[in-house]
């Protein structure tokens, strides 16, 4: 699905390019919004976001209970990241691992999902808006186990999930703090 998706269907589709093989190299949808505009940011956002959100449902109605549902999640953000078919080369999991989170929380998903927006338009930098966005879904999901709202099981998908992204952003984290970070709109 993944390869069909980006590299056909979005990619070779809306102009006969790889997305791998320019802008960040990443499959994700930020690089395809570089390349292909807002149409492929949003196909490639409900894909990413799809999958991970349907393996946690999936999940949780086949009975593999909160700990099959967070591996599942898991399993889902390392193959986006690391995909077989791609020769391991992917995106970074912000949509992905957001699809999941709001499987499993989401009211503290959305309030996520609303603050990367707000950094986003402020700063015009995608990477910081995504890194704090889903660096914020810990202390939310936390404070949710420690109230007893939800199992304790989704910090298994939620800890692992967010180091996962933030150490795929590590050159962005670079390219901020030397402030050369690309904005949004620029080339």
């Amino acid at each position: 699905f993944r390869r069909v998706l980006f590299r056909s269907l979005v990619g070779r589709a809306g102009r006969g390019v790889d997305v791998r093989q320019y802008g960040s190299g990443s499959t994700g949808a930020t690089n395809v919004m570089r390349l292909l505009g807002p149409l492929g940011f949003v196909l490639v956002f409900i894909g990413d976001f799809g999958k991970a959100f349907l393996a946690i449902w999936g999940a949780g109605a086949l009975g593999f209970g909160p700990a099959g549902q967070a591996l599942a999640g898991l399993m889902v953000l390392i193959g986006h990241n690391w995909p077989v078919f791609l020769g391991f080369k992917g995106g970074r999991g912000v949509a992905s691992g957001v699809g999941g989170l709001f499987a499993l929380v989401p009211v503290p998903s959305a309030i996520c999902l609303v603050t990367a927006a707000i950094l986003m338009a402020l700063t015009r930098y995608v990477s910081l808006g995504s890194i704090v966005g889903t660096a914020l879904s810990v202390p939310f999901t936390a404070w949710l186990v420690w109230q007893g709202q939800v199992p304790a099981e989704y910090l298994g998908y939620v800890v692992p999930g967010v180091a996962i992204i933030i150490v795929r952003h590590r050159e962005n984290l670079r390219r901020l703090a030397a402030g050369t970070e690309r904005r949004l709109g620029e080339k």
